[in-house]
Order: structure tokens, then sequence, then C-alpha cells
């Protein structure tokens, strides 16, 4: 329905103070109202069963910066189901990485404060849903609606790894069906690890949608001879640098991406050197400037560290990665080989989680490594989940959505890789009959020297559980914890720790609300076409007696002018940030206070007393505007 603007306006705004005015109510000047804001619920149609990459991503410019409020979203390169954005298309904004850390080369390292392993400094995991008011192209920028965050792309430095956003096009269908061939792009260190659709009726999970392992990378696992006599690395590490040949590598995370990486399912490690920069291809920060690091037990972020090997000039005494993080704690990996030391890597830290602020899961460190097959990537770690943003009028089916932590690859006789953390699941429905379930589980460390040969390894540590929010207690959730791996020694051939630790259970919630999930309202609560409920306004001179309506009236100085505004939801689907707001004319003086009537018909007195009178339903009356219903504003003032 077309909004129709409605205000006050003096006819004859110079006159005495006896003279007599005449006030009227003019067709295009209303009184306005603040509704829920929309894209284009069911622009995409029916999608039926989907299948592949439905997912359009956009990865931030290598440096950008946007403050809160912008509305203009600078875009970098462009990958997934297409290749441009059009006005009305819904759009999802993440900061996906972005933290600054400590950097000592002490247990505190990759922690988010100088006091132990918090998380205060990060920028990472902000996110919301924005429409598109314009085009956008790969290399350019797209106009939006304002944001409600900032968001930032930025080199590493030397207290904090890369940091960068991306834009992912969500599609708006009328209804569809969610199976097995539904998927994420795969986290690549730029962009991806994201699926998200908004159904506007009834969305169907049928089969298993699975993003397990298309979140945050493992580090990649690699045979190296040690450093010999050199004494710039020590079995002591929790950082060094991937120049040296020792010790195993950090997993990625929030808090950046390190040299190595390792994705589950993908043959072969990954060398991030030229998106970190030529002139500093370590990816994260290290003890000094001129020393920054990407390998040993330190763990940055929600990542895993890598096992710290316990013999710095051989590289062969070899321990286990750390498991990632998400919603728990990722696993310690375990103790070093021939002196059982324990400085496998720590697991990743939690992170600062909420239905508002979601992560991909962190990365399983990996083992430390000097023999198995030349160029495989045996004790790499796992990757973590990644992140579904399912959104409906209604949820139907039996089906499952995955989002579990990886596993790393399992090494001949060195130290096995952490295990991925759980990614993060949302899903929120205005109805459903489901019996479908969320998990978000941490995978399994790997393990160490199966063999029956008494030289036990240190195996990984297990990934934390991820993170799982929807609204429907009638849904199956999980946020398991990942295993540690195993290994023999003398007394125990098969099943021992030797120092590794599961991770921790991550977090579930069934009490999410629509209103905690930022940005453009769920296309459940939005009917094509529609922009605005009706809204009348009346008025009446109390003093002398004329019938309320929508007429002129005529009124002179000191008279007591009545207002009634109401609101009537015929068309539009349910409000829940509904004000009343309507600018008075300079003529009229502040009311005091007025009487609100509340969908549900009960009444409440309100303060006003301001020349623009404004007044939320929402919190005067606890109550969402739903249709059908009408609300109404009656208040009364006087003519200067």
């Amino acid at each position: 329905m077309k909004r129709v603007l409605q205000r006050l306006a003096l006819l004859l705004p110079t006159v005495s103070p006896t003279a007599v005015l005449t006030l009227a109510l003019l067709a295009q000047a209303p009184a306005s109202v603040s509704l829920a804001v929309c894209a284009s619920p069911g622009s995409s149609g029916a999608g039926g069963t989907l299948t592949g990459v439905v997912n359009t991503y956009f990865a931030s410019p290598a440096t950008a910066s946007v403050a809160a409020g912008a509305t203009s979203l600078p875009l970098g390169t462009v990958s997934g189901a297409a290749t441009s954005i059009k006005a009305g298309d819904l759009l999802l904004v993440i900061q996906t990485q972005g933290a600054a850390i400590t950097t000592t080369n002490s247990t505190a390292y990759g922690a988010n404060n100088a006091s132990g392993r918090g998380a205060t400094a990060v920028a990472a995991g902000r996110y919301e849903y924005v429409t598109a008011t314009g085009a956008g192209t790969a290399g350019g920028s797209v106009p939006v609606t304002a944001t409600i965050n900032a968001y930032s792309a930025s080199a590493a430095s030397t207290s904090a790894g890369r940091a960068q956003y991306q834009v992912v096009v969500v599609p708006q269908y009328s209804s569809a069906t969610a199976g097995a061939a539904l998927k994420a792009k795969t986290w690549d260190g730029a962009s991806g690890g994201i699926l998200a659709i908004d159904v506007s009726n009834t969305l169907t999970l049928s089969g298993t949608v699975d993003v397990s392992g298309q979140g945050f990378r493992g580090g990649g696992g690699r045979a190296l001879a040690g450093i010999g006599a050199a004494t710039t690395a020590t079995n002591a590490d929790y950082v060094n640098t991937s120049t040296l040949n020792v010790h195993g590598s950090k997993a990625e995370g929030y808090a950046g991406t390190p040299r190595y990486t390792f994705t589950t399912g993908a043959a072969g490690i990954v060398d991030n050197s030229t998106p970190n920069g030529a002139a500093n291809p370590q990816g994260y920060p290290g003890s000094t400037t001129t020393v920054p690091g990407d390998t040993a037990r330190g763990a940055p972020g929600n990542a895993g560290g890598g096992g710290t090997d316990g013999n710095v000039p051989g590289n062969d005494d070899n321990s286990g990665g750390g498991g990632g993080g998400n919603g728990g704690t990722g696993g310690l990996g375990g103790n070093s080989y021939g002196n059982n030391l324990a400085v496998g890597g720590l697991g990743g830290a939690p992170t600062p989680f909420t239905a508002a602020r979601l992560f991909l899961g962190g990365g399983g460190g990996a083992g430390s490594r000097n023999n198995g097959t030349a160029g495989s990537a045996e004790s790499s770690g796992g990757s973590g989940g990644g992140l579904v943003f399912f959104r409906a009028g209604t949820l139907a089916g039996s089906g499952s959505v995955l989002s579990n932590g990886g596993v790393g690859v399992q090494p001949v006789n060195d130290g096995g890789g952490g295990g991925g953390a759980g990614g993060s699941i949302l899903v929120y429905a205005a109805a459903s009959t489901a019996t479908a379930t969320l998990s978000a589980n941490g995978g399994a460390g790997t393990d160490a020297d199966t063999a029956t040969t008494n030289e036990p390894h240190g195996p990984g540590g297990g990934g934390a559980g991820g993170v799982v929010y929807t609204n429907l207690s009638t849904l199956g959730v999980s946020a398991a914890l990942g295993v540690h791996g195993a290994t023999n020694n003398a007394t125990a051939k098969t099943g021992n720790a030797f120092g590794s630790a599961d991770g921790t259970v991550g977090a579930t919630s069934t009490a999410l609300t629509r209103a905690q999930i930022p940005g453009v309202t769920p296309a459940d609560a939005c009917t094509p076409g529609s922009t605005t409920p009706g809204v009348t306004k009346q008025q009446q001179n109390v003093t002398t007696g004329t019938a309320l309506g929508t007429g002129t009236i005529t009124v002179k100085p000191g008279d007591t002018v009545r207002y009634v505004l109401t609101a009537s939801n015929s068309t539009f689907k349910t409000q829940t940030a509904f004000v009343f707001r309507d600018p008075l004319a300079a003529t009229l003086n502040a009311p005091a206070s007025g009487t609100l009537t509340c969908p549900d018909g009960t009444t409440r007195s309100v303060t006003l007393g301001a020349q623009t009178v404004s007044v939320n339903l929402i919190s005067s009356c606890g109550q969402t505007l739903n249709p059908g219903q009408t609300a109404s504003l009656n208040f009364t003032t006087t003519v200067r």
C-alpha cells in the first residue's frame, strides 16, 4: 500500500494574537510510522529443490573502511552463483576476520588481551542484513540501506592478522526445499563458508544440508628437517616463523590466516604468502616486529596452535596440533615423541558469540612432522565448520543441517593435527512443523603412530563444539565436543591420549527472537509489494465542539485541538518496530500526554511533551501490530 503523507499546515501562517485561524489536514502531509525494513521478499521465486551453491560472495577489497551508518559498501572479487547485485537484493554483510592479539612468546600468545585468553579486541563476527538500493559489481561498490555496524579490511600488522569482511547475496524465495546437494562455497581465505537463504513461506528440510569443514582452514602439515645447531628457535616456543624448518603450523581463525593452510577434502596445502603480502608472508604477528610467526603452539584467537617440536635441531620429537575453537575451547595437542614434553598446540579460544555475532569454526593446528610421504598433507589440522543462516515463514521436513568441524590428515608416525571446531547455525521461522536436527559438532584430532612400535607421538587435540541458535524448541540441536586422537606407549599400545585433550562442548539456544537478528526484517514479516499499513489522522476543535474528522477546522489562540492517529494493518504482516511519529505545526503547543489504544484494545497513558509526537507501540504496549489489527493514539493540544 502506498504511503500517504499527512501533516498539519496553517493556511494563514502570519496572524495577530486574536485572529481566527483555519487549520487543515493536507492530503500530502501525514502522521508517519516507522516500520519493518524489508528487501524484496519472494523475488527469487519458488526455489524448488535447491542444489549447489546458491549464494554470491564478494570479498572485501584488500583495504577498505566502512563506518556505521554507511550507505555504500566497497566490493572486491566475486565468486559463487552470480556476478552482480541489483536493486532490491538482500545482502548479508559480515566481518569474517579482524582482531588484535597478544604477540609475546608465551602462553598468552594469541589472546585478545594482555592478561589472558579472553576476547576484548575482536572486530570479527559482527553481521547484519541490508538491502541493495542499486546495482553493484566486483571492483566497484553497491549502495545499500544504512549499516548498523562498521566494517574494515586491512593487511596484517605487528599486533593483528589481516582483517576482512564479505558481502553475500541472499536469495529471497517464496518457497524452497533444502536438501543434500545444497552447500556453501568453501571458505578460501577471502570469502565463502556461508550458506544463507530467506524464504517468505515454507522452507522444507529434506536430506542433509552439510557445510562441515567449510570454515576456517586447518594448519598445513609439512615435513621439516629441523634447524641443526641454530638457536633461533627452542622447544619452549609459542610462536616462530614458517621460514625456519621446525614446528607445526598454526591454523586459520578470526584473528588471521597463516602462510600454510589445509582445507579438509582438498588435495595438498595452500601457500597464502601472496595474499598475506610478499614483504611479510607470515599471516600472524610474532614476538618482535622483525620475526612475525605462523608456527608453534600459541593459539591466535579461535585457531588451534601448531605443535612445538620437542627437539628443535632435528624437528623429530613430534607433538600434536591444538583443536579449533568456537562455542567452546579446542583441545590441547599431545606431547612430543621421545622426551615426552607437554608442548602440543594450544586449543583455539571460544569466540565472543551472540545471536548478532557469529563465526566460522576455527581450524585445527598442524602437528610437527619430519617424516611421511614427501609433498603430502599428513599431520594437517581439520577445517572448522561453516556458517548457516536460514530464515523462513514456516519450517517443515525432517532433514538435518550440519556444520561440524573437519578432521585433518592422518600421519604415518608423526604428530597428529587438531580437529576443526564446529561452525555456527542460525535458523529462524515464524512457524514450524519440522522435526529436523541442527548440529555444529567439533571434529576429532587425528591419531599419531598407531603401529605397535612403542614410539608414541603427540595426537591432535579435539575441536570445540560450535554455536546453534534457533527459536524452535522442537528441533534437535547439538554442539558436541570433538575427541582427541590417540597413540601408543609401553603400557598402553592403543587408545593413549599422550597429553592430548578433547575440545569442550559448544553452545546452543532455542530462545532466539526475530529482534536479535540485526538488519533487514526476515521475509516472513513482509508481504511483497507492501511498504506500510494504512494510517489516518483526524482532528477536532474541542473548544467549539466541531466533529472529529479529516476536514478543515477553524481555531483561534487558546483553543483546544484534539488529534487521533489510527494505524490499520490490513495487508502488511506483523510489525515488530512500529512507531507513531507526527511533527506538529509551530503554532501548536507541545502536547503533554496522550492515550494509546493497543492492538488488543487495552489503553495506556503515554507521555509526549515534544513538538514532534513519537510513541513506540512495542515499548508502550508490549505488543506487535498483527494482520487485521489496529492501534490508535489520541492527544490534545492548544493553539498559541
